[in-house]
């Protein structure tokens, strides 16, 4: 038979189970509002039976409780991480297409493109009544190169906007670093907690997941968590488990390891109008690319990408057709070997679509090259000076091997911007001077050119003569928005603006300037039209991009507060619902201990009022 004392024990493992629920609820109603707090409860199951001597068989041994654990749904987790991504990525898209879309719009406060352009035409026909006034002159002039101001301060402003998402990414990046080694660590705690107790380590997985909220937001994370079996008897658990974070199939945590992201300033410009400075970013561990090239990457990191490098995939392209192995020497009089690399089929055959810096890395096959300079041919081919020979020649020329410079990265980031605007001031430029030097200024001379660039590095005049286009020529390659101008010889002296082809029909024949009013809304300056019309098609790009981003901000905005509402109604804690559990926990607590006056009351008797 039982003991006389069982009831003792059960009623006595009532009050112990009831006084932890009540604890955990207590628990559950301090952290209400704790960020990340994940809601806990008791698992409670009968207590072992006893077999007993009796004809009933086995008496029941009270309640125990068996762990704490939390009330999380890890299908929610995984869709909150994996929809995380694509909120940082238009976040981030969405905050810069917006400002660039304010930068290119004229204000009531600000004048843009448009209102530029109108004056400075509008100054145009104005001289075109009175050609030879010098003050009409200089007001046409001193209106061109207020349009010339516009190009310099918006390359300035993209700039200024390329070196901030740089910066911004840089930060992001060290935090993405240090969330990687806080998860590593408290896989080590979790462990050693879980090993040596049969309790969950809930507070530390509740920092973890918090953790890992934030690097979704980052990078898009797989995260994996199993078990980990004794190596002696697979069947058996060893209470530890195997936590492995990866990106993009490579792993940043792998349990107690980690890796982390490098920021490599670049020694060479991608793009001609990049800033100094600019981050690449490799793996620490094997220094691969982390590969946000890839539209298979989303979150933050990848949105401040494609603004910083977005070129809209019209990087530099080609197929090699030639490749020659040269002699030279050093300044020691070493001798060395280096090869100049032929490409064709190339997207830059015309000097306005060119992009490249005049010296930089061009990737031949699979391998990369420093290059020193290059030279446009006659066919439109180009031809790549290296700073070392080439291997596998024959190869890459028999494949039609592909020659390549940069990233193609599919966006419209700034690069993109920067390059429309540097195609069109170089051909806005072209047309201007191709016109003006057939006239003749109010001295009788030949005139020369009206637009040209100030040279970065000397700060003279571009003369833009130079026939042969090579990295380093004086030719049209080498102007940009940044550096557009109205010439200074112009500048200084009206006279020299030409206004007539002809000096013996006298200094009112306007031809020149009849011509080069044209080409405000009647003559095509690129691909998107006239001069009134370029910044019209310019800023629909800007405007599709723009709503996109904001668009699919705000869907994987909203899709992120569905997923975040319902894996609260799993693991929020609910006050209401708490209250209801603590009343019921007090009744049980209550009732056992009634349980236990009422056993006393019985041996009570049993003992003292019992006798012989």
């Amino acid at each position: 038979m039982s003991s006389t004392f069982f009831g003792l024990t059960i009623a006595g493992s009532g009050l112990s189970a009831y006084q932890t629920a009540l604890n955990v609820t207590a628990n559950n109603i301090s952290n209400a509002d704790t960020d990340g707090y994940t809601r806990q409860t008791t698992t409670r199951v009968t207590g072992e039976p006893l077999r007993v001597h009796e004809r009933y068989g086995q008496a029941g041994s009270g309640v125990v409780t068996t762990a704490i654990t939390q009330l999380r749904d890890e299908f929610y987790d995984l869709r909150y991480w994996n929809n995380n991504g694509g909120v940082g990525e238009y976040e981030q898209k969405n905050y810069y297409m917006s400002q660039i879309d304010t930068f290119f719009n004229d204000t009531d406060q600000i004048k843009g493109y448009s209102s530029i352009l109108t004056e400075m035409f509008n100054s145009l026909e104005t001289l075109k009544n009175n050609p030879s006034d010098l003050n009409f002159r200089n007001q046409f002039i001193n209106y061109t190169q207020s349009l010339c101001e516009y190009f310099n301060s918006t390359a300035i402003t993209l700039e200024k906007m390329q070196e901030d998402a740089n910066s911004v990414m840089y930060t992001k990046v060290q935090r993405v670093n240090a969330i990687a080694k806080e998860i590593a660590c408290l896989n080590k705690q979790i462990n050693i907690v879980e090993q040596q107790s049969p309790s969950k380590a809930n507070e530390l997985r509740d920092n973890r997941a918090l953790l890992v909220d934030e690097l979704s937001l980052f990078l898009p994370v797989e995260v994996s968590e199993e078990e980990v079996a004794n190596s002696n008897y697979p069947e058996d658990k060893t209470g530890a488990t195997y936590y492995t974070i990866k990106v993009n199939g490579h792993n940043l945590v792998n349990n107690y390891n980690y890796d982390t992201i490098d920021c490599i300033p670049r020694k060479d410009k991608i793009n001609q109008s990049d800033v100094e400075g600019l981050y690449d970013f490799k793996w620490n561990s094997d220094e691969s690319n982390i590969g946000f090239a890839s539209n298979a990457l989303t979150g933050e990191l990848k949105g401040l990408y494609d603004i910083i490098n977005g070129n809209n995939s019209a990087n530099f392209k080609g197929i090699i057709t030639a490749i020659e192995t040269n002699e030279g020497k050093d300044a020691n009089g070493d001798q060395y070997f280096y090869s100049t690399v032929t490409v064709s089929d190339t997207n830059m055959a015309e000097e306005k679509d060119m992009t490249l810096y005049p010296e930089g890395t061009i990737t031949l096959g699979l391998k990369e090259y420093k290059y020193t300079g290059y030279v446009v041919n006659d066919d439109g081919s180009f031809t790549f000076t290296l700073t070392e020979k080439a291997t596998d020649t024959a190869k890459l020329i028999n494949s039609k091997a592909a020659a390549t410079v940069g990233k193609s990265v599919d966006y419209m980031g700034i690069p993109f911007y920067q390059q429309q605007m540097n195609e069109f001031v170089r051909c806005l430029a072209k047309l201007f001077n191709d016109i003006h030097t057939k006239g003749i200024d109010l001295n009788g001379d030949e005139a020369g050119i009206f637009l040209t660039g100030k040279d970065l590095i000397t700060g003279a005049d571009l003369t833009l003569s130079d026939e042969d286009v090579t990295s380093t020529s004086d030719s049209y390659n080498q102007l940009t928005a940044r550096n557009l101008k109205v010439s200074d010889v112009i500048t200084k002296d009206p006279s020299k603006l030409a206004t007539s082809s002809d000096p013996t029909l006298g200094v009112e024949y306007k031809d020149i300037l009849e011509e080069m009013a044209k080409l405000y809304d009647k003559v095509d300056i690129t691909a998107s039209g006239s001069a009134k019309n370029f910044l019209t098609n310019m800023l629909s790009d800007i405007a599709i991009e723009a709503q996109k981003a904001r668009l699919f901000s705000e869907n994987y905005t909203n899709v992120s507060k569905v997923i975040e509402n319902k894996r609260l109604s799993v693991s929020n804690v609910d006050l209401d619902e708490e209250g209801i559990e603590m009343v019921k926990f007090q009744n049980a607590y209550n009732l056992c201990s009634r349980m236990i006056q009422t056993m006393s009351e019985c041996y009570d008797r049993l003992i003292t009022q019992t006798g012989v």
